[in-house]
């Protein structure tokens, strides 16, 4: 079991991930973004601009928010298709995954 947690910046890179290299429509991410919310309505995440920025141990400074989402959700687990940019050592208690055990 796990609940799906995400913030504005969040579903932002998503919409433009799905734009950019899955040559979905505006219209298309706009769509998907609604029906995520609507199906989870809690897992929206208010995360601090200050808190985002001070994570500066961050590999890759887009993925700070991420961390940051974690951080205010109390998540165990970020899930992601690139481990290399939560270090293990940097997380503390979050562990970075990938999706279905990769």
């Amino acid at each position: 079991m796990y609940r799906p947690l995400w913030s504005e910046h969040i579903l932002s890179e998503m919409a433009n991930a799905m734009e950019r290299k899955l040559k979905k429509s505006s219209k298309e991410t706009l769509h998907k973004r609604g029906e995520m919310r609507k199906a989870f309505p809690e897992a929206m995440v208010t995360v601090p601009e200050s808190l985002a920025r001070s994570l500066v141990g961050i590999p890759d400074e887009g993925d700070r928010p991420v961390l940051a989402a974690a951080i205010m959700a109390h998540a165990n687990v970020v899930v992601t298709q690139n481990t290399k940019h939560f270090p293990k050592d940097y997380l503390g208690g979050i562990w970075a995954s990938l999706p279905y055990g990769g």
